[in-house]
């Protein structure tokens, strides 16, 4: 019975650990993308905004969105220092961020053109 009690602390002290691991590193990302952000736009360093965004897409990649977020402001500073790569970042969201396939008969549907029935006898312009 003891030995019991003492696995099921274990356990739950394991399990309590990974969840705020998880919480931690999806915190730091976060906050690295906002380091990214003030170096970008109060101090103007384009360069070291740049790293830490590559940091971000890289090691968070698992939150999509961050890293949507981070790969279109990499591609922002790219375009502020006329870097032609800017155009490759922007492809790379689109690429990988784009609308889903479930999402696309939706969409078209939406933008298709609406025609307008007009009543009977009146389908003909008249001149």
């Amino acid at each position: 019975m003891m030995k019991m009690n003492k696995i099921a602390t274990v356990v739950a002290l394991a399990l309590a650990l990974a969840v705020g691991t998880g919480r931690m590193s999806a915190q730091s990302g976060y906050n690295l993308f906002q380091k990214a952000l003030a170096h970008e736009r109060a101090d103007g360093n384009l360069d070291e905004a740049l790293k830490l965004y590559q940091r971000v897409v890289k090691e968070f990649s698992r939150d999509r969105a961050l890293a949507a977020k981070a790969l279109v402001r990499m591609a922002e500073c790219y375009q502020k220092l006329g870097d032609a790569q800017s155009r490759t970042v922007y492809e790379r969201v689109v690429r990988e961020f784009g609308i889903r396939s479930r999402a696309r008969p939706r969409r078209a549907r939406v933008w298709r053109p609406c025609k307008r029935r007009l009543p009977r006898g009146r389908d003909r312009l008249r001149g």
